[in-house]
């Protein structure tokens, strides 16, 4: 009969943090509390509204295809019908991940160094008019 020596357990906890310039704190605080045994794998960031951020950049994106669709109506003799249809082509992108180990945290320097940063939302539409004359 096999003799039980010892075990492993791992559990997997997520948190949000609404604000960079106390993230770094809270991120030391876990790892000095709990030592060797934590582990960081990995850090998003991602918008708290992804589909607000979304809807404003599919609108930014239907307005510059109507400002770009006029100007190519009007350098060819004519101007813009009716919308024939409207597509969305965007797809969706992973969030950007930023790896980090559990050795870089409780550095002497402080607390993990955030710093906010960019992250884009892009929207590609697809509009296709008829074109009248002038």
């Amino acid at each position: 009969m096999p003799t039980l020596v010892g075990y492993q357990v791992t559990n997997t906890v997520t948190v949000s943090l609404r604000h960079t310039d106390t993230a770094g704190a809270a991120i030391d605080a876990v790892v000095n509390a709990s030592g060797d045994a934590a582990q960081i794998n990995a850090l998003t960031f991602s918008f708290g509204d992804p589909a607000k951020v979304e809807d404003m950049a599919r609108t930014d994106a239907v307005h510059q295809a109507v400002a770009h669709a006029t100007a190519m109506a009007g350098a060819s003799g004519r101007r813009l019908g009716p919308v024939c249809s409207l597509t969305d082509n965007t797809q969706p992108s992973p969030f950007p991940q930023n790896q980090v180990g559990s050795d870089v945290a409780g550095t002497a320097q402080g607390s993990v160094p955030l710093e906010p940063g960019t992250q884009v939302e892009t929207d590609q539409v697809t509009m296709v008019y008829a074109l009248v004359q002038r």
